[in-house]
This record gives C-alpha cells, sequence and structure tokens, in this order.
C-alpha cells in the first residue's frame, strides 16, 4: 500500500500545481497551496511508517502522527477554502455546495479516524474510508467540472 500512497500524493501535488495555475482568485490559489502541502505530508509519510496498534510509540510513528495530522488540517483548508473561492466566481457555485457538503464531511469523519485506532478499532477502518473517500470524491468533481469547462472554453 505504501508504494501506492506515495504515488497517489505524487499526482496530487501535480494536481496541486495546475489547480493553482488555474485558479481564478486568491482562495482557489491557497486552496490549491494546501493541497500541495498535503501531497508533500503524504509523499513525507512513505519515509514515516504508522506504527502497529498497541505498541509503544516510535520517533517514526510520532512523526507520522504529526505528518498525519498536517494533512488532515492542509485538506479541510483546501476543500473549504475552494469552496469560498468558487463561491466567488460566477458559474462555480455548484462547486462550491459539494466542496461545503464533502467538507463537512471530511470534518467530522476525520477525527473519528483519527480516534479510532485506540477508542472503536473495528470501526476505524470505516471512518478512515469515508474520510478519504469524501476528499478523492471532491479532487475526482472538481477535476470533471474544470475539464468540462475547459473543453467548453476551447470551443468558443
Amino acid at each position: 500500500m505504501q508504494p501506492l500512497f506515495w504515488m497517489y500524493n505524487i499526482f496530487l501535488a501535480a494536481f496541486s500545481l495546475g489547480f493553482f495555475v488555474w485558479g481564478k482568485n486568491k482562495l482557489i490559489k491557497s486552496s490549491a497551496a494546501f493541497l500541495l502541502l498535503c501531497a508533500l505530508s503524504g509523499i513525507l509519510m512513505y519515509f514515516f511508517p504508522q506504527d502497529p496498534i498497541n505498541i509503544t510509540l516510535t520517533f517514526k510513528g510520532l512523526i507520522h502522527f504529526f505528518l498525519a495530522g498536517m494533512a488532515a488540517i492542509t485538506t479541510l483548508l483546501a476543500v473549504f477554502l475552494s469552496a469560498f473561492g468558487f463561491g466567488k466566481m460566477d458559474g462555480y457555485k455548484n462547486l462550491k455546495v459539494i466542496s461545503v457538503i464533502l467538507g463537512l464531511i471530511i470534518f467530522i469523519s476525520g477525527p473519528l479516524t483519527a480516534i479510532g485506532p485506540t477508542k472503536f478499532p473495528a470501526y476505524f477502518g470505516i471512518a478512515e474510508r469515508i474520510t478519504i473517500g469524501a476528499f478523492i470524491l471532491w479532487l475526482f468533481l472538481i477535476s470533471l467540472v474544470l475539464f468540462i469547462k475547459s473543453k467548453k472554453s476551447l470551443k468558443k
């Protein structure tokens, strides 16, 4: 899984750079910058794997928790800043609504993911998939809308 997660973060970094270049306002550009920080946190997690549950925290495990926290915070900032940025743009109000809804899902399920391994290990995986799934869905929908709108603008 680690090599796939690393590749995912490489692609997220590439997306964030493209999103930054496309950005029509400071809020979208800020969202893209936070996405890049999220991707960099994920890339660094490759070198600092999570400790197994129920063992003493190691230095690498501590760094992993720090990077995971950084990824969580930058994810939320990226999603909500983009919502405000899309809200200021004509023709992108639907992305504002989508960003707010998925941002709230991430905001609720994210902390459950963080405490899951120790408080409810049997359900930890579900909370983690909801959080990651909402984020990936957000990325997909933004990519899809931007792709469709770019195709329409090329035809004009």
